[in-house]
């Protein structure tokens, strides 16, 4: 129950997602290049972005975004961002975790 009650307070808010040349920072939080193994696609309307850390089984779910607009030209430029890094980008489904 705490789990929902989590989201549904969390979900649809608005952030600022940037891509920086040796990291990444999506709201608050930036994740180094270095400490990022995958990254996830789900999803072709509206697709929801994964970023896997190398510590983490599951995708946390802090790390999960959707672009609100331009989203073509914003995967492009992290797929961009994941090539020059050397980080795999994977069209599938995930799994995240709280």
């Amino acid at each position: 129950m705490g789990i929902l009650i989590y989201r549904l307070l969390t979900c649809r808010r608005v952030f600022v997602i940037e891509i920086k040349p040796e990291a990444l920072q999506i709201k608050n939080i930036e994740i180094e290049a270095g400490k990022v193994k995958k990254i996830f696609i789900k999803g072709y309307f509206k697709p929801v972005i994964a970023v896997k850390p190398k510590a983490n089984l599951l995708v946390p779910y802090k790390y999960c975004f959707c672009f609100s607009d331009k989203e073509d030209q914003g995967i492009k430029d992290l797929k961009e961002w994941a090539e020059q890094h050397q980080i795999e980008v994977f069209h599938k489904r995930f799994t995240r975790w709280l």
